[in-house]
């Protein structure tokens, strides 16, 4: 299977682990998906992400009532 290019499309579906990468600094991919995030804020691609996404980000700081996290994302 080949990789294309994320200029090949006009719009990109984000799940919810591009997210954590970011907010928790992922060793491994936190600064590509902070890269992504960074590109679609400055209008370089089009992305959308589903509501669900939201709950799935917080169910980990609210189940370790780790509040401070929980504003964060």
């Amino acid at each position: 299977m080949s990789v294309l290019p994320l200029s090949t499309f006009k719009r990109v579906a984000l799940d919810t682990n591009i997210f954590i990468y970011v907010f928790e600094q992922h060793p491994e991919f936190g600064e590509k998906a902070k890269w992504l995030l960074e590109n679609i804020e400055r209008g370089t691609y089009s992305a959308t992400a589903s509501t669900l996404s939201l709950t799935e980000i917080l169910v980990k700081p609210i189940r370790d009532a780790n509040l401070a996290l929980e504003k964060q994302y």
